[in-house]
């Protein structure tokens, strides 16, 4: 949907009534930026496994993830933890702020259990390794895709995720591989992924090349069947709809002659009407 149909918004509704629902469902969300997303690799990854590996106060703060779920995130930490320790050790400081995930694993860490001690024959992608220092930049991104892929299927084995990538038309070269390396092997997983974008903006060219999403939307829809929710596709009924709904959020006295007047003048678009009202 175009920028203003709710897409954030209607995806953060789900996942807080899923998680209603859903008493183990995990929640991490990661964006794209307008700004910096585009030359900023992997950028809604790292958000994204900052949230599972105990970053989470900033995103309550700024009302991108309920308490609740930050609290779910905090006591999930020991386990995302080891999952990374065992499965992805050459993420830590590359994609997942190693720092911050030492300190908040606390004393385990501390007391010198080897959290992040490279398991036999894993090569860290900053060790001084002759191999790894040689090693091409398509076999470094694999490496990198590998351990992503690994460690969500393995952390989705302890609870089911929930993962949100917002506003995936910024979204990185980098990122939209990695995407699409996950999505091929999500399918038989505890996993959902929910990635928001706008249309309009796949038409625009980056570098003199195509935007790399159509190519993944595509393959994704030829593996899973027709994913996608399209929120500018109402009809008039529906948008007046969603115009009476939205007034009757709250106790009110406002007439039919009201909701039509609101209506017409803002086509039922969400943050226009969410706006004026």
């Amino acid at each position: 949907g175009e920028a203003g149909f709710g897409k954030t918004s209607l995806t953060l509704e789900f996942a807080r009534r899923a998680q209603q629902q859903q008493r183990e469902l995990l929640v991490a969300i990661g964006s794209c930026d307008a700004q910096t997303g585009i030359s900023d690799p992997y950028l809604p990854f790292r958000e994204l496994l900052g949230m599972l590996t105990g970053e989470v106060d900033e995103r309550v703060a700024n009302g991108l993830t309920t308490e609740e779920n930050a609290q779910r995130l905090r006591d999930f930490l020991r386990v995302s933890r080891q999952v990374i320790a065992e499965i992805a050790p050459d993420l830590v400081d590359l994609l997942i702020p190693g720092a911050g995930l030492v300190t908040k694993a606390g004393a385990m860490v501390a007391a010198g259990h080897g959290a992040f001690r490279r398991r036999p024959g894993s090569s860290s992608l900053r060790a001084a390794d002759p191999a790894a220092a040689t090693a091409s930049p398509m076999a470094e991104q694999g490496r990198i895709f590998e351990q992503v892929t690994s460690a969500l299927l393995e952390m989705a084995r302890k609870r089911p995720l929930v993962l949100i990538l917002d506003d995936v038309h910024w979204i990185d070269e980098s990122s939209a591989s990695l995407l699409f390396h996950l999505a091929r092997r999500v399918e038989k997983s505890h996993i959902l992924v929910i990635c928001t974008y706008r249309s309009e903006e796949l038409a625009y060219a980056r570098n003199e090349s195509r935007h790399p999403l159509p190519k993944i939307v595509s393959e994704i829809k030829r593996q899973y069947g027709d994913v996608s929710v399209a929120l500018d596709d109402e009809m008039p009924s529906d948008t007046r709809l969603f115009v009476d709904a939205l007034v009757d959020s709250e106790p009110n006295r406002l007439d039919a002659e009201f909701r039509h007047q609101l209506h017409d003048r803002t086509r039922g678009h969400p943050l226009f009407t969410t706006e004026l009202l």
